[in-house]
């Protein structure tokens, strides 16, 4: 009898995990991470059981940096807080999930996942550097996309100097093994932005920024988390990612 009952809902997640006595591996994952409409094809089997291996891997680690072993706050660490309200914010302002079916706003917010948390600041609330990174499951398929950042900033006397870069990559399928280090792994480019010093001896600052995503890399993102069928726009697409690792992002519509 496959027995999903090891572990109960966290403070991260919105969704109780239900119970199910079924083997099937889809139908396992369905229920225990309120999936919407999972395929269930007989090739599907190892992936869904891969899919369920890592995201309890995953959902181990969410707990760690929950309980905030990555900081000095009482409670969680207010990243992991900015992170979970911000990707829930953007969901709620996509006008194609507006009228969405019981809980599927809920389903997918829980499915985002932070896995890297090292932030580093001055004493002063100033942040110096900082490595995140997210994993946002799909909640139709056994794949996700982990997005990341890494940014510095150097302030002197008179200047200041920063840099970040955001990639991304599709894991379809997902592997089973839960992510190790932010740094390992075939990445693709999805942001960078710099404030460099490329003057000699008088400051003299540039700002320089990168998008690198072309339409059908969005696409690909976008039926991974949300299903070809989906007709959640592209740009909230772009917005979630962004989410995930607590940048928000919100536009004025007319």
């Amino acid at each position: 009898m496959a027995n999903d009952s090891d572990d109960e809902k966290s403070p991260w997640h919105t969704l109780e995990r239900r119970k199910t006595v079924s083997k099937e591996p889809a139908k396992r994952a369905k229920a225990r991470f309120n999936l919407i409409r999972p395929l269930d094809e007989a090739d599907e089997s190892k992936k869904w059981s891969a899919y369920i291996a890592q995201r309890k891997a995953c959902n181990a680690t969410i707990e760690e940096l929950y309980q905030d072993d990555i900081s000095d706050w009482d409670g969680p660490h207010p990243l992991m807080i900015q992170i979970r309200e911000g990707y829930t914010h953007i969901l709620q302002s996509i006008d194609a999930l507006k009228n969405a079916e019981s809980n599927k706003l809920e389903r997918l917010a829980d499915c985002v996942a932070p896995w890297e948390v090292d932030v580093q600041g001055d004493g002063d609330m100033e942040i110096q550097s900082a490595e995140i990174a997210s994993r946002i499951h799909s909640v139709y398929r056994p794949a996700a996309v982990d997005v990341r950042i890494f940014y510095w900033n150097k302030p002197r006397m008179n200047t200041v100097e920063w840099h970040f870069n955001i990639s991304y990559r599709v894991l379809d399928p997902v592997p089973a093994a839960k992510p190790r280090s932010i740094r390992e792994g075939s990445w693709k480019p999805m942001i960078t932005a710099e404030l460099v010093d490329h003057g000699r001896r008088q400051w003299n600052p540039k700002e320089e920024k990168t998008f690198s995503m072309l339409g059908r890399d969005v696409r690909k993102v976008h039926d991974t988390i949300f299903g070809a069928q989906s007709d959640v726009p592209l740009l909230d697409t772009i917005r979630l990612m962004l989410a995930s690792i607590g940048i928000v992002i919100d536009f004025v519509k007319p």
